[in-house]
């Protein structure tokens, strides 16, 4: 089997597509009659309920954490005369560089891959290790989905730092706290070389080592990290 993990902003879709919740578009590759049997998680509540609402989770996130430096950076705009820059919190919920940065972690293809059990446990085991090396980037949110053609997992998360104003979703910065360096740490900060390309290389090195140790046949790969900043 591969790993197979990809991380992006960009191409991260609606919560509730996620969490099967308010979920109201019929999409053909998915099989509700096996949704009863994915696995879901939030920030909150930290369990695997059935039938979350990620979309509300991220918003009261979003809105307990990031109202302070959001009011503080508007009344800046206000008072130099630029109340055109106010942004609203929904804003920053879908912002190009502040929305949930997504991760989809999926161990094999349609015909030969990791069963619901395996890769929940793999998870479980990737979870520890990347909230103990890397306690700014927090998770807001998985799903476990076994309901489409091959089980795969959604992590949703945000990079953020302490500032002044209270806290802020700042990628680069975040990473850099927390250690990480550009591939090449003598060059500029650049599309193909910034510090989520060393995070994702890291990330997907140890997903492969916690499968392996799961007893999964894994093929190892030295795979080019092709995610690239997007802030």
């Amino acid at each position: 089997m591969k790993v197979v993990s990809h991380m992006s902003r960009k191409k991260a879709g609606p919560a509730n597509h996620n969490s099967r919740s308010d979920f109201k578009v019929m999409s053909s590759n998915i099989d509700f009659t096996k949704t009863k049997n994915n696995w879901y998680w939030n920030c909150f509540t930290h369990d695997a309920e059935q039938n979350q609402n990620f979309k509300k989770v991220e918003e009261e996130y979003y809105t307990k954490n990031y109202t302070a430096s959001l009011n503080a950076q508007n009344e800046r705009h206000i008072k130099q005369r630029h109340p055109n820059r106010c942004k609203t919190m929904d804003q920053i919920i879908n912002g190009k560089n502040t929305k949930p940065h997504e991760q989809i972690l999926q161990l094999g293809g349609e015909d030969d891959h990791a069963t619901r059990e395996q890769l929940l446990d793999v998870l479980k085991d990737y979870v520890k290790w990347h909230t103990e090396n890397f306690p700014q980037a927090v998770i807001l949110d998985m799903a476990l989905h076994v309901d489409e053609t091959t089980p795969h997992v959604h992590i949703r998360r945000v990079f953020e730092v302490e500032t002044e104003d209270g806290k802020k979703i700042l990628q680069g910065q975040a990473l850099r706290e927390m250690g990480l360096e550009r591939p090449d740490p003598n060059s500029p900060n650049a599309q193909f070389n910034n510090e989520l390309m060393t995070f994702t290389a890291m990330n997907r090195g140890k997903l492969q080592e916690i499968a392996i140790a799961h007893g999964l046949n894994i093929t190892v790969t030295e795979e080019k990290c092709t995610d690239r900043s997007e802030e």
